[in-house]
């Protein structure tokens, strides 16, 4: 039986979907930006508005309400056309479509990016000399080539991660580049992507309030880029530096001619002391703001998700698809997925995390197919965020797994050394229900050996194999550690890599699913044997 266990290298997989994942978070954080620039604009204007409107309707600020509503819709247009590229590119990208055309789109739009930022820097400049009724002097010109500086380097590095995606994308073969589509056989893909990239989440479709929630989940997606923001703001603050010097030499200069001529520096120094509290001030509060915006994106986050929890019950009700069902054991019930790699690129673009537990990286994935449930603990407070629970007695548990066993169209089970697994793995194996089941070993049991024990003693039950046998087979592995198994073309395969991280379990739940024989609009039958 050995030999016919097949392997898949789940690694290169994961790689390179974390190469076209950054890729197209990027796509996300410019999304963010620009919709934040547009309402910030609609403030401006609003605001004007009701300036004239308050100021009697003078027709000074009249003739100023008509100019800048003449301006505005060159910016909003230059706006639209970059969404429309960031659309465009995060579609490409998220159904690994091999296109190195779409580099030229990424880098024009960093590149009208940067203009912008120049342009809006240059701006300010000039109506700070109008209110103070003064020429530019040519630090202050400089200005905006210093704030340009400063956002390049960010842009350059984003670009390369843009290319490294598309090298990712080039790198896989037709197939894996379906396997990994985020949405293969979707009716309407570009549709999902415009979703997708605003941050709508598929479960979505079982919220209270659709709307209000999409709402909460599109104002949440600046949650993952916080540390941009910061990282921003930081390289821009070095780059006015000689600005501030410049701000700050005339006070010096006094100091030390003071110092020569023996007179006090009391005056000197006050003077010093004001303009360092206002600049820790104004930075102090663009710090703040990131901050401010990141702890309301978390309240919004846990306010949607609770708007999005379901019962078993009430799930069935809303869908009546065949059913995603995830087993595991109650003492591994949020089953932990494997810490990200903290590199640059992470930090930067993935601040907040995505999934942080296996069944919500399932709720985000089955809910394509249909809804995804699960027993829940009855020592519960409450049902957390994550797939529907269903909440039995201890009596009649068996009975309720047997039921979603039957009616499931896909079952992922977490491996676990506990009689309830136990007796769901012997359930599985003997109603042959092993065909549309994902065996699955949490992070810290991969390459263990409770983790191979654990993982030889299914494939042996399910494959009706000697345990010994597939033990041994599990324990030579330990280059390229089993994360779990599936049936494919009738033959078990064993699904390796060789680190437990986040995305090695996406792409192995992907994969399951997308090659699954079975037709998940319609009820999947029950096997012919019954439990012994």
């Amino acid at each position: 039986m050995a030999s016919k266990v097949q392997n898949l290298d789940i690694s290169r997989l994961e790689t390179a979907y974390s190469d076209v994942l950054f890729a197209r978070r990027i796509c996300q954080l410019y999304f963010f930006m620009l919709v934040f620039e547009m309402l910030l604009n609609v403030y401006n204007f609003g605001m004007d508005l009701l300036n004239w409107m308050l100021s009697g309707f003078s027709q000074d600020q009249a003739s100023q309400l008509i100019e800048f509503s003449q301006f505005e819709p060159g910016i909003v247009a230059l706006a639209l056309a970059i969404l429309g590229i960031a659309w465009l590119l995060y579609y490409i990208y998220s159904s690994f479509r091999p296109a190195w055309w779409a580099l030229a789109l990424c880098f024009a739009a960093l590149l009208v990016n940067v203009y912008v930022g120049f342009i809006n820097a240059g701006t300010y400049e000039m109506e700070w000399a109008q209110e103070a009724e003064a020429d530019l002097t040519w630090a202050q010109q400089l200005v905006p080539y210093l704030y340009m500086a400063g956002l390049i380097p960010l842009h350059i590095y984003f670009f390369g991660i843009a290319v490294k995606g598309q090298m990712a994308i080039h790198g896989l073969t037709e197939d894996e580049r379906a396997l990994l589509s985020e949405y293969h056989d979707t009716p309407r893909p570009f549709l999902d992507a415009a979703k997708s990239l605003a941050n709508v989440p598929e479960a979505i479709r079982y919220a209270k309030g659709r709307i209000w929630s999409g709402a909460l989940m599109v104002f949440a997606g600046v949650a993952n880029f916080m540390n941009f923001w910061r990282v921003a703001i930081v390289f821009i603050f070095i780059c006015l530096l000689p600005i501030i010097a410049l701000m700050l030499f005339p006070n010096i200069g006094q100091a030390f001619t003071a110092l020569a001529e023996g007179r006090s520096l009391g005056r000197v120094i006050s003077d010093l002391v004001v303009v360092a509290i206002i600049l820790a001030f104004y930075l102090g509060i663009v710090m703040l703001i990131p901050w401010a915006i990141g702890k309301l994106a978390r309240l919004s986050v846990r306010r949607a998700e609770n708007r999005m929890r379901n019962s078993l019950e009430g799930i069935q009700h809303k869908d009546d698809r065949a059913p995603i069902l995830f087993l595991r054991s109650f003492l591994n019930d949020a089953v932990p997925i494997a810490g990200k790699t903290q590199s640059l690129k992470h930090w930067l673009l993935d601040g907040a995390g995505a999934q942080d537990t296996l069944d919500m990286m399932i709720l985000a994935e089955g809910t394509r197919l249909g809804p995804t449930v699960a027993l829940g603990n009855p020592d519960d407070p409450a049902p957390p965020y994550g797939v529907a629970r269903g909440y039995f007695d201890h009596s009649d548990w068996k009975e309720a797994v047997m039921g979603l066993c039957e009616r499931s169209a896909a079952i992922i089970l977490v491996l676990d050394q506990t009689e309830g697994v136990e007796w769901e793995i012997g359930h599985i194996a003997a109603r042959k229900y092993v065909c549309k089941t994902l065996f699955l070993l949490a992070p810290e049991d991969i390459g263990t050996e409770r983790g191979n024990r654990l993982l030889g003693n299914a494939l042996a039950r399910a494959t009706k194999a000697d345990v010994s046998e597939m033990s041994d087979l599990l324990t030579q592995r330990n280059e390229e550690p089993a994360m779990g198994f599936m049936l494919a073309d009738d033959a078990p395969q064993l699904l390796t890599v060789t680190k437990a991280k986040q995305y090695a379990y996406l792409a192995a739940i992907r994969r399951f699913f997308r090659l699954l024989p079975a037709n998940f609009a319609k009820e999947i039958p029950s096997g012919a044997s019954d439990e012994t």
